[in-house]
């Protein structure tokens, strides 16, 4: 049983593109390539494996950012040169991180970047890319005691207008010559061009250092309602579930819902909208599903909020080693958004009401969520302010107490609501609480949109109880690594 992990599980990745690792390129390869290179004012990109549709390669020189700042304190993650944005961030235990980002410029390539130095310094790791266009990553990391490391990227392949297809890239981040194009679900049916596919991933890795899962949640727009669809591998990737609709009844909507997924000692969880009842009408809403079984079965999905106005945009967190979950999200309100949430206690069982996170007059919202990787711990929210990020946290032990914000950003020039607004967060375990949460936004400063990074630091060793220079400060520090 997975409880109880006595011996080491034999495992042999089958990793069939090493014996074409540096095969001829095909001539949509070599096109691509020159489109690359056309786009990109970097050292030119060096296809490694191209075949059905997919490719990935290195730099010929690897960019190191060595600490670049916007201004005094952000510290720039992607080449300036051209737009990379919508990052989506990963630690590992050792406190390696890294981000993976959607490169605009080329339709169909991500490019992933590495931190060995806690965020100071960047580099760039591989990229990849599945054709005809591929977007939308999120990225989530494992590893076993074997020392047998793999980074984790689900994301979105357009194939048409009315097709799409749930992917995964997987690579071993200490080396690059072992990796992974798989398919999560193929053939998706698509009805509304329009809207985007942003399937979210997590792993229980942290709980089992063995026999480790990794769970996928997206949803399906079509005219009038959105499907969320829930997989899991138990082979590290190679094999995928068939998807389950995980929705439960009234699924009609007329907002694209957007669910996120995370595993904690309570169970696996995910978060989603769909309409529900506030005691007049019907209006969208936040919803969670719990399965305690690693994804074999799931409770019936629970209605965490009952507003007269819309929710939307949910994230979740479960601790590891208690019953605490958070599921945050986007509120509209008569004038404005603000950023909201719901608590458990007990597992998911019971939630308390929706209570709002640090807010002003002006709009917050688009949160994402982690959590410390034991309790007791930190809750860490980070969220959308108009064009800054804020970011707030609190106790494991007490889930409905937060600390005031701060403004993670310099400049406010964070993308807005219209581009790409949602801030990334995880946490660096070899960090102190006060100091773990480590952020990536998008940011525009110059002719470019482009990711970067800051986190809470020590400074002339002094540090205070809420993980900042001062007891008074609302604003981050980075000066100091």
């Amino acid at each position: 049983m997975r409880e109880q992990e006595t011996a080491i599980m034999c495992f042999v990745a089958a990793v069939i593109f090493a014996a074409v690792a540096f095969a001829a390129e095909t001539e949509e390869a070599m096109a691509i390539r020159a489109q690359v290179a056309a786009a990109d004012q970097r050292p030119a990109s060096r296809t490694l494996w191209s075949g059905g549709g997919d490719w990935c390669g290195v730099l010929e020189a690897p960019v190191v950012l060595h600490g670049l700042k916007w201004a005094t304190d952000d510290v720039l993650i992607t080449d300036p040169a051209v737009t990379e944005v919508k990052p989506s961030i990963a630690s590992a235990p050792n406190g390696d991180l890294f981000v993976v980002v959607d490169n605009e410029d080329v339709d169909a390539r991500m490019d992933l970047y590495r931190s060995t130095d806690g965020g100071n310094n960047w580099s760039h790791l591989f990229w990849f890319a599945s054709n005809p266009q591929s977007r939308n990553p999120a990225i989530t990391y494992a590893e076993d005691s074997a020392a047998e490391r793999w980074l984790f990227v689900a994301y979105e392949v357009v194939t048409s207008d009315i097709e799409r297809r749930a992917r995964m890239f997987r690579i071993d981040p200490d080396n690059t010559g072992e990796f992974n194009f798989i398919t999560i679900k193929d053939a998706i049916p698509w009805t509304v061009p329009l809207y985007q596919l942003h399937p979210q991933i997590a792993t229980d890795n942290i709980q089992f250092s063995i026999t480790y899962y990794l769970y996928v949640t997206y949803a399906i727009p079509t005219i009038d309602h959105s499907p969320v669809y829930y997989s899991r591998t138990t082979d590290r990737g190679l094999n995928w579930s068939t998807p389950v609709n995980v929705t439960g009844g009234s699924e009609n909507t007329s907002w694209q819902t957007r669910p996120e997924i995370a595993y904690g000692t309570a169970g696996l969880f995910i978060a989603f909208v769909k309409p529900g009842y506030n005691g007049n009408s019907w209006t969208n809403q936040i919803w969670a599903i719990r399965s305690t079984d690693y994804g074999g079965s799931w409770d019936t999905p629970q209605q965490l909020t009952d507003s007269s106005t819309r929710r939307f945009h949910p994230a979740v967190a479960a601790t590891n080693g208690g019953n605490e979950v958070v599921v945050a999200y986007s509120s509209d309100y008569t004038t404005d958004t603000d950023a909201a949430y719901v608590a458990s206690t007990d597992g998911g069982l019971t939630w308390t009401s929706s209570s709002v996170l640090p807010w002003t007059f002006d709009n917050e919202g688009f949160v994402d969520l982690v959590v410390s990787r034991s309790s007791p711990g930190r809750f860490h929210a980070v969220y959308l302010h108009e064009n800054d990020i804020w970011y707030a946290w609190a106790s494991t032990s007490t889930p409905t107490a937060w600390s005031s914000t701060h403004t993670v950003n310099t400049g406010s020039n964070a993308s807005g609501v219209d581009f790409y607004p949602r801030p990334t967060v995880t946490v660096n375990p070899t960090m102190s609480l006060s100091q773990e949460a480590a952020i990536s936004w998008s940011d525009w400063r110059g002719s470019t949109y482009d990711a970067y990074f800051n986190g809470p630091t020590a400074v002339a060793g002094l540090i205070f109880a809420d993980g900042f220079e001062s007891g008074n400060t609302t604003a981050w520090t980075s000066t100091t690594w």
